[in-house]
């Protein structure tokens, strides 16, 4: 009896190893690929620029702050993400578009990660563009690629062990021959129970240049500091 239940788990393990890679795709949270962990539902972060004064990060009075959302279902699916791109699914979890059109595309990765959004909706208010996502071995956002009409704008990611949120975050951005090469550095001083930051100290640092027939010009550099603060709610 023991020898065939031995030969009967041999059998199961054989046969996993060779369903097809979608085969064994497990369920995918995508969460995760934003740095955070938990059920989280919805994600208000606010921006404000800053000025250091004795090691302290302090908000600059008077400076315009900016609002980022970022949203996900119950399932863990992304609905509004890191970069402005709204997912909208039907009732199995299948991506089917953007608004009442469907005017958007999506695709997936043998993993179940968003690997590309293509948004041709062409609105008046958003260029069309197309966002390519990869990812590390851990499933942490490792770059994106950004092609706009006239632009793109790559970013990439780099962590400290096995954290999910990012410790740097480099941009460069190419607009009519211009180059904006830009990092941030970020020093993380709160969280919430969750474990999900929910404030950060952010130096940035941008370069910008001009392409000409003759190659790029020196760069015109200067150092800036924001805060960033999150709002967290769950499911």
């Amino acid at each position: 009896m023991k020898r065939q239940y031995f030969i009967a788990i041999v059998w199961l393990m054989v046969t996993v190893a060779a369903l097809p890679a979608n085969a064994q795709k497990r369920t995918i949270d995508d969460r995760r690929a934003y740095g955070l962990v938990g059920k989280v539902k919805h994600v208000k972060t606010s921006t404000q620029p800053a000025y250091v004064q004795n090691g302290d990060f302090l908000p600059q009075e008077g400076e315009e702050t900016s609002i980022d959302d970022m949203s996900f279902n119950s399932k863990g699916l992304v609905t509004l993400d890191l970069y402005g791109n709204t997912y909208e699914y039907d009732a199995k979890g299948k991506f089917i578009g953007k608004g009442e059109r469907g005017c958007a595309k999506m695709t997936r990765n043998a993993d179940g990660r968003i690997a590309s959004y293509e948004d041709v909706c062409d609105d008046e208010d958003v260029e069309s563009h197309i966002h390519k996502f990869f990812y590390d071995s851990k499933g942490r956002m490792d770059h994106v690629e950004m092609t706009f009409w006239e632009s793109t704008f790559n970013i990439t990611y780099t962590y400290e062990g096995n954290n999910v949120y990012p410790a740097t975050i480099f941009t460069v951005q190419y607009d009519q021959g211009t180059i904006t090469r830009t990092s941030y550095v970020m020093d993380y001083t709160k969280f919430d129970a969750q474990g999900n930051w929910t404030r950060r100290e952010v130096y940035v640092t941008r370069a910008e240049s001009e392409e000409t027939g003759e190659g790029e010009t020196d760069p015109t550099t200067s150092e800036s500091y924001e805060i960033e603060e999150r709002s967290i709610t769950y499911f």
